[in-house]
């Protein structure tokens, strides 16, 4: 908690999240910026995918990717090759209680 400036450790004690503050900083301080990338990117794509009621898998993940304009371009990145997208869903499972993935 030491990198969090008083101001705003007064915001997320008056809001009850400083568990949820404690919570990234402790799962997450040691990752990278790539990582953090992969990880963000996989989520909302999955976010999406079970919105629309479709199955979550690496190619179900790397075609919602390619099909955004936005992010397309991520998938000729290193950090976003199968391995990576199969290895952030088991993160993310870990992270938020559901790995379940087809």
């Amino acid at each position: 908690m030491a990198l969090i400036k008083p101001r705003a450790l007064q915001y997320f004690k008056k809001y009850g999240l400083l568990e949820t503050i404690k919570w990234v900083e402790e799962d997450l301080r040691n990752t990278s910026k790539a990582d953090l990338e992969l990880l963000s990117t996989v989520d909302f794509a999955t976010l999406e995918l079970d919105r629309e009621g479709n199955a979550i898998s690496v190619i179900t993940v790397r075609d919602l990717i390619a099909s955004e304009p936005e992010w397309a371009a991520k998938l000729d990145q290193e950090p976003f090759s199968g391995e990576n997208i199969a290895t952030a869903l088991k993160k993310l499972g870990e992270l938020f209680g559901d790995g379940e993935t087809s």
